[in-house]
C-alpha cells in the first residue's frame, strides 16, 4: 500500500488551517478525511506493532491524488511524533508551520 507524503505541523495560529484548506482544493492532492487525525502523536496507536491500516482508512487510498498529505500542528511538540513519523515513512516531507509569536496573539 502506498504510504502518506506528506504532512504539515506547526505553530497554533501559523496558517496550517489556511494550508490544509487550500491543499483540499487541488486535484492532485489527497489530504486526510479529518483535519488533526493525531495518529503519530497518539500513544495508544505505538502500543505493540502501529496499525498504519487505521491509519489508512482515514485517506481516500483509491483517489487518483498524486500525493496525500494531512495536517497535525501538534506533532511538531510531541517527542516522540518525529521518530515515529521517519519509522513509517522515512521519505515524508514535512511542512512546518511558524508563525512570530506576538503576531499570533490576534
Amino acid at each position: 500500500m502506498p504510504k502518506i507524503d506528506f504532512l504539515i505541523a506547526g505553530a497554533q495560529k501559523g496558517g496550517t488551517h489556511a494550508l490544509d484548506a487550500v491543499l483540499r482544493a487541488h486535484p492532485d492532492v489527497g489530504m486526510c478525511r479529518v483535519k488533526e487525525p493525531h495518529f503519530f502523536d497518539t500513544e495508544e496507536n505505538f502500543v505493540g506493532t502501529p496499525d498504519y491500516d487505521l491509519y489508512h482508512r482515514r485517506f481516500d487510498m483509491a483517489s487518483v491524488a498524486l500525493v496525500r498529505g494531512e495536517a497535525t500542528p501538534d506533532y511538531l511538540y510531541w517527542p516522540a511524533s518525529m521518530a515515529r513519523i521517519r519509522t513509517y515513512n522515512p521519505g515524508m516531507k514535512l511542512i512546518i508551520m511558524l508563525r512570530h509569536p506576538v503576531d499570533r496573539s490576534y
